[in-house]
């Protein structure tokens, strides 16, 4: 029923509108093994082949937070009754991973931004496959993940607000 090697855990709770709940799953993703000869030359480089969390929210009525009880530091799984992990989906044309209305959101601070591409935290730059921006994003799914990574091979410098904004949303 549930991934207890990498557990999806509700990490935080938060009221939303009309009686709802925003739930914040974070589940720790275990990179397949990468083959070849950059996977020899890369052993070793910070960042390569680590595990690393991930976070996806869900919403929830006040109906459906009764039924299942979901507190805090509870395994999502556990208590929805059947298997659900976090999925990455990589993608250069982001209407594929988001619809167009969700190009556009309010970030932490109210404030309506448009959805930036995958990016390097140290850099600030944007990662590109053949010069095309990779656009992430983290699905709950229910069952098996079937991650869709996309390697980069080039990288594109962005504008300094875009990369502070990057930071004060966490991406």
């Amino acid at each position: 029923m549930s991934n207890s090697k990498n557990p999806l855990i509700i990490t935080d709770i938060k009221e939303i509108k009309n009686g709802a709940f925003q739930l914040t799953l974070s589940q720790t993703i275990v990179r397949e093994g990468q083959q070849g000869i950059t996977s020899i030359l890369m052993q070793g480089h910070p960042g390569f082949g680590e595990n690393k969390a991930a976070v996806s929210w869900v919403n929830v009525s006040a109906k459906q937070m009764a039924a299942f009880g979901f507190k805090k530091g509870d395994n999502f799984s556990e208590k929805f009754g059947t298997e659900c992990n976090l999925q990455i989906v990589e993608t250069v044309n982001p209407l594929e991973i988001y619809r167009e209305n969700e190009m556009k959101y309010k970030n932490k601070l109210g404030q309506t931004v448009e959805r930036l591409p995958k990016m390097n935290p140290q850099t600030k730059e944007v990662m590109c496959l053949n010069n095309k921006p990779i656009y992430r994003r983290v699905n709950l799914v229910v069952g098996e993940a079937k991650h869709a990574y996309i390697q980069h091979n080039s990288t594109v410098k962005i504008k300094a607000a875009e990369a502070a904004e990057a930071n004060v949303l966490g991406d």
